[in-house]
């Protein structure tokens, strides 16, 4: 069965906030997140925080991966370009930020936003 991607190159994305996704950030000592030892406490998958709420733009697809531990689970990954000016306010609008980013932390940018 094929699986069919969310988003296309040159789609333009929003990321959603980190209390709309289960993200874990090593940095941060928030719980629960998935172990070996517990396996139904979420997700291993990592996001920075300074890009949550920032639209961009897909600049490239990387197709499915697996998530650890278990590896069944699969997900698309794309590479999202974002206006550094977005995130500082000491970048010019030429800057720009690669980050690579999972599909269920996009969403569709509302028109409202572009």
């Amino acid at each position: 069965m094929a699986q069919i991607r969310e988003f296309r190159v040159a789609d333009t994305v929003k990321v959603k906030k980190g209390s709309d996704i289960n993200v874990r950030r090593p940095y941060e000592n928030t719980k629960p997140y998935a172990t070996k030892l517990d396996s139904n406490a979420g997700d291993l998958k990592r996001s920075p925080k300074f890009h949550e709420g920032i639209v961009g733009q897909i600049k490239k697809v990387y197709g499915w991966i697996s998530i650890p531990p278990d590896h069944s689970k699969r997900t698309s990954y794309y590479q999202v370009a974002f206006n550094l000016s977005d995130i500082s306010e000491k970048a010019t609008s030429k800057d720009k930020v690669y980050v690579d980013v999972f599909e269920d932390w996009l969403e569709r940018a509302p028109r409202s936003e572009l």
